[in-house]
């Protein structure tokens, strides 16, 4: 069993988009997808708002916010999850 029902991506009239919405059985994971080596405000930016659109139209899943990027690190920045590309297939997306 999969546990992926879908894979999309995000983008609204008012200019917010978000590389990739994974869903899955228990959670949408909100994901952008940098080549840079450092991740500013503004690349974590529509992950949040996203995020916020979301629970304001009452989505109950549980959301999980990462960024892939050229780094080396594994950091968190409050709710995002910042992961290397080198590592994302052991991100634990879920």
């Amino acid at each position: 069993m999969s546990l992926l029902s879908a894979l999309g991506h995000y983008r609204d009239a008012k200019r917010l988009e978000v590389d990739a919405v994974v869903e899955m059985t228990d959670a949408l994971a909100l994901v952008e997808a940098k080549s840079g080596a450092t991740v500013g405000a503004e690349a974590i930016e529509p992950l949040r708002r996203l995020a916020a659109a979301l629970r304001a139209h009452r989505e109950h899943r549980r959301l999980v916010l990462r960024l892939a990027c050229g780094g080396d690190d594994r950091l968190r920045r409050g709710d995002v999850t910042i992961v290397p590309w080198h590592d994302v297939q052991r991100a634990g997306w879920a």
